[in-house]
């Protein structure tokens, strides 16, 4: 039923509830997986996807992972997994709950030192809208009802700014 790749265990998406955390992709480096030769898991950006509910985690993953194939390795994992994920994954960039957390409706409070290992953030708030808090190289910004223009926008800074710290080491 699982898959072992990249010594992480991938269950499709249509099978069963799968593990706790996921690897979203690229599944393959290079042509066999459609990714040109020249774009390898080493030029691609780490994106974490921890939010909660479940399906909100898998949504977003598999849309970024599909207007940014060439770009992204997308993993899931429930926010309670995120510490262990990031001390792993390093992503470029995390996309969580409301770190302040409410634990009336289940969410647990991330540790502001924990969340400064990532360079890249957007924290979704749910208000009446998907309002979101996106963190990025030092400045914060507001975004109401964000869109997934504005959550690509976001991947496509971290990647700008990876690339940038590439190029100086």
């Amino acid at each position: 039923m699982y898959e072992v790749l990249r010594g992480r265990y991938v269950l499709p998406p249509f099978e069963g509830l799968g593990p706790p955390s996921a690897h979203i992709g690229p599944f393959c480096p290079g042509s066999a997986a459609g990714i040109p030769e020249s774009v390898t898991l080493d030029r691609m950006i780490r994106v974490l996807v921890a939010l909660s509910p479940r399906m909100y985690r898998e949504a977003v993953a598999l849309s970024i992972q599909r207007n940014r194939p060439d770009l992204v390795d997308v993993r899931i994992a429930p926010p309670e997994a995120m510490e262990d994920e990031l001390a792993s994954f390093r992503p470029h960039l995390l996309v969580h709950n409301d770190a302040r957390g409410d634990a009336r409706i289940g969410f647990i409070p991330i540790p502001e030192a924990l969340l400064e290992t990532v360079p890249h953030r957007v924290e979704v708030l749910y208000t009446n809208g998907m309002d979101a808090r996106l963190s990025a190289d030092g400045h914060l910004t507001e975004l109401r009802d964000a869109s997934t223009d504005d959550l690509l926008g976001a991947v496509d800074g971290a990647a700008s700014l990876a690339g940038q710290e590439e190029d100086l080491g």
